[in-house]
């Protein structure tokens, strides 16, 4: 089968603007510079965007045929092993990063967790939204248009995952180079599981556990920049 218009579309728009658009983030935000946005309304515009480029997936997906998008659902032990596996890597880049990555890279990493209880409940939203949007645009929709341009499995999930690290560069060149290896181990998740239901659970669990376990630090990094504020302001 062919790739419609509405799929060049879409790779144009998530293989080309987006990892422009976190570029340029990069470059007008280099690490370690503050983001002058208050939380909660990053958390609004972040859900808004999630939402938009999940509904552009799903008209896109169905346009051009992209069916069934979840695949099955198969719980067996090869499953349970790549989820786990995924996990246990994922966590583990993690916490590797936060431990030797440079205080500007903490203090973006920090600067969108969540810090209160009311922002950890919305948290829990978000990762449910990302999760499911995120898998179903990246390793359903772009895999598939990409698969079909290329008629190979593989260099459309390296693809795939080399669009999915760029949409991450605000985070920096290291980080992305780290969410590549994650975003194809999501790749090989789905190829042994058949679908994307342990893809999204693993999602799911590794940004709110990253939410949840750093939110106390997140915190302390929040209250450390607000008192350096105030000192300089209070300064003569």
């Amino acid at each position: 089968m062919t790739v419609r218009l509405s799929g060049y579309l879409l790779l144009v728009a998530v293989g080309v603007l987006l990892p422009l658009r976190s570029w340029l983030a990069l470059r007008h935000h280099p690490l370690g510079a503050p983001i002058d946005v208050p939380k909660a309304k990053r958390y609004r515009v972040g859900i808004s965007l999630t939402l938009l480029q999940a509904a552009f997936a799903l008209w896109v997906a169905v346009d051009n045929r992209l069916q069934p998008l979840f695949g099955s659902f198969r719980l067996d032990a090869g499953t349970v092993l790549g989820t786990l596996a995924l996990l246990a890597l994922s966590l583990g880049l993690l916490q590797w990063m936060v431990r030797h990555r440079s205080p500007g890279w903490r203090m973006r990493f920090y600067s969108i967790l969540p810090e209160t209880g009311r922002q950890r409940v919305v948290w829990v939203f978000i990762c449910m939204i990302v999760a499911v949007a995120e898998e179903v645009l990246y390793r359903a929709v772009l895999w598939g248009l990409l698969e079909r341009l290329t008629g190979d499995y593989w260099i459309a999930a390296v693809l795939a995952s080399l669009v999915f690290a760029l949409n991450h560069l605000v985070q920096g060149w290291i980080s992305t180079g780290t969410i590549f290896v994650i975003g194809f181990g999501f790749h090989l998740l789905v190829h042994v599981s058949g679908g994307l239901y342990a893809a999204v659970a693993a999602h799911f669990i590794y940004d709110l556990c990253a939410g949840l376990c750093y939110s106390g630090a997140a915190r302390k990094e929040s209250l450390s920049a607000e008192s350096m504020k105030t000192a300089r302001l209070a300064t003569p």
